[in-house]
């Protein structure tokens, strides 16, 4: 995963959120079970704690939707989830919701045999059966689930509401891999029932017009935009001398 993404929302002057957390609430024994760079971290824990860490109440269900496919969005997800499960006395889930490209699976080197589809085809299906726990790590995982001919099936089920409103009954946390908006409605979908969505812009590729519309759409939809990352940015100068300008 690229170094250079940032949290637009003033997260450049806001270093120091942590001094307001009550400690208590977090864990000092744990650390996230994907492999990251230590820049590339530095820069999840400022979107955790921005998220997360110093909002009360913070957001419990958030979608992780981008513009454009490929853009990384799956990476930031899983990791920003994996951080916040190794950091929070809570539990937390994460849900491959990308029919058209999962990845989650992979990521995590686990099977994706059940999981969202499977869920959401047969109402009786416990989840329990689709959701586990990472291996060697806190966090717990719903993969997409069996292979379906329909990749829109997720903006039109008729159970997303009841499947939605059982994860959040069931875990502190719920981080939900959305496909971008550009082959997919189902960020919309997803969005309406979540409590807000972040969403990836792709340095140098994605338009600011077309940045304009996605945002524009998500509010049309009453979808709250909970911030935007800028993945993929490289510094013409020398990173430590941009973060002074």
């Amino acid at each position: 995963m690229s170094k250079h993404f940032e949290l637009f929302d003033r997260i450049d002057r806001e270093r120091d959120l942590l001094r307001s957390v009550d400690r208590r609430a977090l864990r000092d024994d744990a650390h996230p079970a994907l492999p990251i760079d230590e820049a590339s971290q530095n820069e999840l824990e400022k979107l955790v704690n921005r998220l997360y860490l110093v909002p009360s109440p913070p957001p419990r269900v958030v979608v992780f939707t981008s513009l454009e496919p490929r853009s990384g969005c799956s990476q930031v997800c899983a990791h920003a989830a994996d951080l916040l499960a190794s950091r929070v006395n809570g539990s937390v889930c994460l849900v491959d919701a990308n029919l058209h490209a999962p990845s989650l699976h992979s990521l995590f080197g686990v099977p994706n045999q059940r999981g969202l589809t499977d869920i959401l085809a047969d109402a009786a299906r416990d989840m329990d059966t689709v959701t586990s726990q990472v291996p060697g790590g806190l966090l717990w995982l719903m993969t997409s689930g069996s292979p379906v001919q329909d990749c829109e099936l997720l903006g039109r089920s008729g159970g997303l509401s009841a499947r939605l409103a059982e994860l959040r009954s069931r875990f502190d946390f719920v981080f939900i891999d959305a496909p971008s908006t550009s082959v997919s409605r189902a960020a919309l979908a997803l969005g309406r029932l979540a409590d807000g969505v972040v969403v990836l812009l792709q340095a140098n590729s994605t338009r600011r017009e077309a940045a304009r519309r996605m945002k524009e759409e998500l509010e049309e939809n009453n979808i709250r935009v909970l911030g935007a990352i800028l993945y993929g940015r490289t510094f013409p100068i020398p990173e430590a001398i941009y973060k002074r300008l």
